[in-house]
């Protein structure tokens, strides 16, 4: 099978929120989900206004509802902005193609990217929203960057969200097709 890497400069092109200063998001309670916050308040200066876990919304005021970008978590919604790393496409993903063309058409995930449904579970992204999210920001931001990823702890900390390690581990063939 013949690898298919992210063009990054596509991505950026068709979702160039990603990469903009200045927005406001809303993210999952959990580690990774913490980890994103950490880059896109540091490097971006992006504002957390509020957590979603797929079941409870909690919002903070004074904002556009419409502004908000969904992070690690994936809004199955046209006119919704997100990014996540979680299999969503049961079966066959060619079979899906208007529903991601739909639905998930401002969302930005490896495994769609990559055409990979919920039923091909050793070929899954296996890293977290924030290593993914790490992978563009370096793409364009790598100086500032090496500025925040400045000492081992923080290095360290971030292998362990999502599993990352374990997964790495656990399914050495599949992490090696993912890592440039």
């Amino acid at each position: 099978m013949e690898k298919k890497l992210f063009d990054y400069d596509l991505l950026i092109s068709e979702h160039p929120w990603i990469v903009e200063s200045g927005k406001k998001f809303v993210v999952s309670p959990d580690a990774d989900g913490f980890y994103c916050s950490m880059l896109l308040t540091s490097i971006l200066n992006w504002q957390c206004v509020g957590f979603y876990d797929g079941k409870a919304l909690l919002l903070k005021h004074d904002f556009n509802e419409n502004d908000i970008i969904y992070v690690d978590v994936e809004m199955f919604n046209p006119n919704k902005k997100s990014i996540g790393n979680h299999a969503l496409l049961p079966g066959n993903v060619s079979a899906f193609k208007d529903v991601i063309e739909g639905g998930f058409k401002q969302s930005i995930n490896p495994n769609l990217l990559r055409e990979i449904s919920n039923k091909e579970y050793n070929r899954k992204y296996p890293f977290g929203t924030s290593h993914f999210l790490l992978s563009i920001l370096a793409y364009v931001f790598r100086d500032k960057l090496k500025g925040f990823l400045n000492t081992l702890e923080k290095i360290v900390t971030f292998t362990y969200a999502d599993g990352m390690i374990k997964n790495s581990i656990k399914y050495p063939k599949n992490t090696n097709d993912w890592v440039e």
